[in-house]
């Protein structure tokens, strides 16, 4: 178990690290740009409770605890059912794990709205 959480939280803390650099360098800029535009209309708008840099820079520290929470969900969720899983190998059977997460947490509720 204490190797199988080590590597989920390794694995979701750089998932969770590529996701928020990813949106800070191609999302943010779009928003700063709609918020530009927002700002130029005619109508006034209200104050942000958070500066624009602040939420850029937790951006990056939400992702990355975001990756390291589901990391340690996955970790525990193969430790209570991996010896029920499909194949030989514990990579086999957390690649299984995954897929059927992801079918049910991801896809499914896709196709369904």
């Amino acid at each position: 178990m204490n190797s199988a959480l080590k590597a989920a939280l390794i694995a979701g803390l750089a998932a969770g690290l590529v996701m928020g650099f990813f949106h800070f360098f191609f999302t943010e800029p779009v928003i700063d740009r709609s918020i530009a535009l927002e700002e130029a209309a005619p109508r006034g708008h209200e104050a942000a409770a958070v500066s624009r840099d602040v939420q850029k820079g937790m951006l990056v520290i939400g992702s990355s605890l975001y990756g390291l929470l589901v990391g340690t969900i996955f970790a525990i969720v193969f430790a209570i059912l991996g010896r029920h899983l499909p194949g030989r190998w514990p990579d086999i059977k957390a690649a299984v794990l995954a897929g059927v997460l992801w079918w049910a947490i991801a896809f499914l509720p896709f196709l369904k709205y």
